[in-house]
């Protein structure tokens, strides 16, 4: 799979959302929401109901799957308050072994498997390649990897806008 794709996916969730969006400004999902609210209401309070849709792409030969976009209704507690949730995930360029790989910030970019939170001297569960090692982190327009807007930069590696840092040894510049 290759970036340009993974872009168009990414399109599509777009659509998804937009779609969501319409059918539940025409009460569509109304009935739905209501069984929810019961449920909920005779159920501990420790308990959340989650309807919504997923776009995601499976590799067979990895036997991996990579969750895109996700959109819905979630309801918690006895009162079955409801609100509406949709979450992308941001797009990360990696140095992997030699190869540019950009993939959503939370999977691996060797292996696929779930790997959020990357951290000098961290290794992904599955497959065991480094951050800081066989993993860098590709940045090519001074863009904070970790927040929309934020700029880094060689001469300052410090996010302008959160507390990411792009340090030296796990940072690859374009």
């Amino acid at each position: 799979m290759n970036d340009e794709k993974f872009h168009e996916l990414d399109a599509i969730g777009d659509k998804l959302h937009n779609k969501f969006e319409e059918l539940k400004e025409k009460n569509e999902f109304k009935e739905i929401e209501k069984e929810i609210i019961k449920l909920l209401k005779s159920l501990p309070e420790k308990y959340s109901i989650e309807f919504g849709f997923n776009l995601g792409i499976f590799d067979s030969e990895r036997e991996k799957s990579i969750e895109m976009y996700r959109v819905g209704i979630n309801g918690f507690g006895k009162d079955g308050k409801t609100y509406q949730f949709s979450e992308g995930y941001k797009f990360n360029r990696y140095l992997v072994q030699g190869h540019i790989v950009e993939i959503p910030h939370n999977y691996c970019p060797q292996c696929w498997d779930e790997w959020d939170f990357k951290r000098k001297g961290s290794s992904c569960s599955n497959c065991g390649v480094m951050f800081g090692k066989e993993v860098k982190l590709l940045i090519d327009y001074n863009e904070c990897p970790n927040c929309d807007g934020g700029i880094v930069s060689q001469k300052n590696p410090n996010c302008n806008k959160c507390d990411f840092i792009a340090e030296e040894d796990l940072v690859i510049w374009g």
